[in-house]
Parts: structure tokens; C-alpha cells; sequence
């Protein structure tokens, strides 16, 4: 078995290699030295997770991102949109065109925080629960 072979990804004259050759009769691609890196696989099972969670949620059509603010506001009900972009690290602006996707589908809510007329208190509608 050669190097190249290896750093490929699929053994030679194994069934995954024959099924995917026969199939696309595609040459092996050689990833050289990205198979020495965690972070190219941590990024590889990354995407599989999000196509997985996006093909489970489908149905629903909630993406992971919209999950996340989802749950955050559900177990926080009234938190601002400032400390919920600020915990989940997403950019204000595009936490603010989420919201508004969220709150047209009637799953999230902004009403007048109790304690800072600027801001408004997040959470969940009984649908969004």
C-alpha cells in the first residue's frame, strides 16, 4: 500500500474504493498533508452534523443558527437581543433579519424589556415552544 493511498482517504482494492471508482470513474485525490490535521476533520464532521441536523429539521424548516437562538430565548425569556448576539457570538445585524424571519413565523417574540425602555425582552411564543 503506498503513502499517496493512504493520505487519499480510501485503501486501494477495498469495497469503498471499487463501488466509488465503478460508480464516478474519478481518480483517487491525494489530500497530502490536510489528513495530519485535526482541524480539517473537526471541519469535515462539522458539515456532516449541520447536513444531518438541517435534513432532520426539514420538516420544520428551522436551520441550526435559528435552533440556537431558539433555545437560548427559551431558557432565557426576556433577554435582549444585545446579551443574545453578544453569548452566541453572532453579529447584531444579522441576529436582528433572524429575529425578524422568527417573530413573521410566529415562533419568537420582542416585547418592551420591564427595565430599559430601548431594548427589547426575547422569548418564545406558545408555537415557538
Amino acid at each position: 500500500m503506498t503513502e499517496g493511498a493512504i493520505k487519499g482517504g480510501t485503501l486501494p482494492g477495498s469495497s469503498v474504493a471499487a463501488s466509488q471508482s465503478g460508480r464516478r470513474n474519478r481518480r483517487e485525490i491525494d489530500l497530502d498533508v490536510l489528513t495530519q490535521h485535526l482541524g480539517y476533520f473537526l471541519r469535515r464532521a462539522q458539515v456532516w452534523v449541520f447536513q444531518d441536523f438541517i435534513k432532520t429539521l426539514s420538516a420544520i424548516d428551522l436551520r441550526p443558527a435559528q435552533y440556537s437562538v431558539m433555545v437560548v430565548i427559551g431558557a432565557n425569556p426576556g433577554l435582549s437581543q444585545a446579551e443574545l448576539a453578544e453569548r452566541l457570538a453572532i453579529e447584531r445585524a444579522r441576529l436582528v433579519h433572524m429575529l425578524d424571519h422568527l417573530q413573521k413565523r410566529g415562533l419568537t417574540e420582542r416585547l418592551p424589556s420591564p427595565t430599559d425602555r430601548r431594548t427589547h425582552a426575547l422569548q418564545l411564543t406558545r408555537e415557538g415552544q
